[in-house]
């Protein structure tokens, strides 16, 4: 019986370290399993201190929350429409340049044959 309660309770401690990584509270965390804190921080204490993380550095650890991350993520997901709308805008953007660089040279060569036509004269 002794085994079970172990491989239990290891699981928990587990689960409580991988929630706290997502960025769950000790708080939070005790809420889920209906447990007071203290005894999830004490879990939570003896696996950081076999990952040697301090104390210290447990309670300090800044998390970010599961709701974070996903939007996070929703924010990094490209959409294709947008991607080709701004590479079309950049290719506009390339396309214009050319045409004013066109121009400035079509405007420099006119000025230098008009400076060649006035110097032989």
């Amino acid at each position: 019986m002794a085994t079970k309660t172990s491989e239990r309770v290891f699981q928990m401690k587990e689960d409580f370290w991988e929630l706290h990584l997502q960025g769950f509270s000790i708080p939070k965390i005790a809420h889920m399993y209906d447990l007071c804190s203290s005894t999830v921080y004490s879990y939570l204490d003896e696996i950081a201190q076999a990952h040697g993380v301090s104390r210290e550095e447990l309670l300090q650890q800044v998390h970010k929350t599961p709701a974070y991350w996903e939007r996070q993520e929703a924010s990094m997901k490209a959409n294709g429409k947008d991607i080709v709308k701004g590479f079309n805008s950049i290719l506009e953007s390339i396309s214009e340049i050319q045409v004013t660089i066109t121009d400035a040279i079509n405007t420099i060569d006119a000025e230098l044959n008009n400076t060649k036509e006035d110097f032989e004269k």
